[in-house]
């Protein structure tokens, strides 16, 4: 169904498209965001290119799909399970989320995980000096 990635041009063919707009009101118990709550965007990105300052009749988005992909797709696509905890807000606190699934293979894509530049070293020896 969906293509590889070619000339870093993202299109209805290789790139799915998710939105996510949560908030936790102001005086409200903690709120846990799950997978489920992901909305597929069929027609592409929303977000503007543009700032707001510089916003006009014809906006650029992030992918420009020449079709819906619910032209191509039998079915509604969404998340294989819901129930994953993407985040967990705290009152007062929102995530607006646009998140551009593209076909590849890891060891091009392992550079945008955010682990994989972390890295920690154990120090297990401690010295102490004591003068009398």
């Amino acid at each position: 169904l969906f293509d590889y990635i070619s000339d870093d041009v993202p299109n209805e063919r290789n790139t799915i498209v998710y939105k996510l707009h949560v908030s936790c009101e102001k005086g409200s118990q903690r709120l846990t965001v799950k997978s489920g709550q992901l909305e597929w965007l069929p027609e592409g990105s929303q977000l503007t290119m543009a700032s707001p300052a510089q916003s006009g009749d014809n906006q650029r988005t992030y992918t420009s799909f020449g079709q819906s992909q619910q032209n191509t797709s039998e079915r509604p696509l969404g998340v294989k399970y819901n129930d994953i905890t993407i985040a967990r807000l705290g009152p007062g606190q929102a995530i607006e989320l646009e998140a551009h699934a593209v076909k590849g293979v890891g060891k091009v894509h392992a550079k945008w995980s955010p682990v994989a530049t972390a890295w920690y070293r154990m120090l297990p020896e401690g010295c102490s000096s004591q003068r009398n």
